[in-house]
């Protein structure tokens, strides 16, 4: 499928080296379904690329933030999100056995954000777990969640420009935690 420039992502990778090399595989995997075109990305998430090393971290995040053009929002979730899943819940499965130290030992977070142009809001999923492979399990809940998000905004609008849900267990928190700005480590 050839996604039209007004679809575009970042990526986002805390731990060591690991993680970094993880954040990289990742890129790819999202490159497949969702091309990167930087000059359509919002300023604020513009300065999100990357991420940082920290072999001492407790927490090993992985993440990609999705922009969708106002006109796109319906379709994306339809359309590129069903190619997107299956594609990083089999990477999520595979990566634990690269994680060596640190990496291994901490709490897993992978987290699929996306900026929704037409309400100006940045709906924030994480999914935690002891093992990646754990998380894969719990990623066919993600796409449900961003649509009970849309679904949220609509009863009680846009109070914050983050909004945060977290699934760990199967469970998925009932509301958003509303932010100012985007955390990558919120745990």
């Amino acid at each position: 499928m050839s996604a039209p420039a007004d679809y575009s992502y970042t990526i986002l990778s805390v731990g060591d080296s690991d993680m970094m090399r993880a954040g990289a595989d990742l890129a790819s995997e999202v490159e497949a379904v969702v091309p990167y075109h930087r000059d359509n990305l919002p300023a604020p998430m513009r300065i999100r690329d990357g991420g940082g090393t920290n072999s001492l971290t407790v927490l090993v995040v992985l993440g990609t933030t999705l922009f969708v053009a106002k006109h796109l929002t319906g379709k994306f979730l339809d359309d590129v999100y069903v190619q997107f899943q299956p594609r990083a819940k089999a990477f999520l499965e595979k990566i634990d056995t690269k994680l060596s130290g640190g990496n291994r030992k901490a709490k897993k977070l992978f987290t699929v954000s996306v900026w929704y142009e037409e309400y100006q809001v940045l709906v924030s999923v994480s999914v935690a777990a002891a093992t990646f492979d754990d998380v894969a399990k719990q990623i066919p809940l993600v796409n449900d969640v961003h649509r009970n998000a849309l679904m949220w905004m609509a009863v009680h609008g846009i109070q914050k420009p983050v909004h945060h849900y977290r699934i760990e267990d199967g469970k998925v928190s009932p509301t958003p935690l509303l932010l100012d700005h985007f955390q990558a480590t919120i745990s």
